[in-house]
């Protein structure tokens, strides 16, 4: 989770980060991360603040060995909550970043694709 108007990713536990890291480095596809945002703001801001939190999560990956051609990252702004937006509880859980293994998926660098490339 991230905290409300934040784009830095919370301290992750060590158990956390390896746990992130071996699911990573564990996938055979291409990794996809969505960045998500509460619905406070503009929606275009949110859009935008999901998407930096997604590379936030890249930049971890990055970090621990990770290439950006096996790694996709893109933000559902505040169109995908998990959690009840009526409480401030249920905003912060909305305030997140998910991680997805597409297994078998071609990665953008393999498909030759500018909209991929745009993405990374």
């Amino acid at each position: 989770r991230f905290r409300f108007n934040s784009v830095t990713l919370r301290h992750l536990t060590a158990a956390e980060r390896s746990a992130l890291v071996a699911f990573a480095k564990t996938c055979q596809g291409v990794i996809r991360i969505v960045g998500h945002a509460c619905p406070v703001g503009p929606n275009e801001i949110n859009r935008q603040v999901g998407l930096v939190r997604a590379r936030a999560v890249r930049d971890l990956l990055r970090s621990e060995g990770m290439t950006d051609r096996t790694i996709l990252i893109d933000s559902a702004g505040e169109n995908q909550p998990v959690a009840s937006n009526a409480t401030a509880r249920g905003r912060a859980d909305n305030r997140r970043a998910e991680v997805f293994c597409l297994a078998g998926a071609v990665s953008p660098a393999q498909q030759g694709s500018p909209e991929g490339r745009a993405r990374q």
